[in-house]
């Protein structure tokens, strides 16, 4: 059986939100494709492998993982990050 390929794009698209700074659109649609998966994945359970579900589970916690890292920064730590985006400026 194949791998759903929306859990595969899901699980790496989480990972690489992490690898770039302020990587929020992907652990977006991490998240979209990875909730795409699990939908399909239930449509058709002889078409996928079983572990579609669990790598498009992956995709989801780690794109949420990282929205909520990035909204607790921005959140505790946004005055400090406006001040030095005027800096650079």
């Amino acid at each position: 059986m194949k791998k759903n390929p929306y859990a595969v794009a899901a699980l790496l698209l989480g990972i690489l939100s992490f690898i770039q700074i302020l990587g929020i659109e992907k652990a977006v649609i991490a998240a979209v494709f990875g909730f795409l998966a699990i939908a399909q994945v239930k449509k058709n359970p002889g078409g996928y492998s079983k572990s579609s579900s669990a790598i498009a589970s992956a995709g989801i916690i780690l794109g949420a993982i990282y929205i909520i890292t990035v909204g607790l920064l921005f959140y505790f730590k946004g005055n400090e990050i406006a001040h030095i985006v005027q800096k650079m400026r």
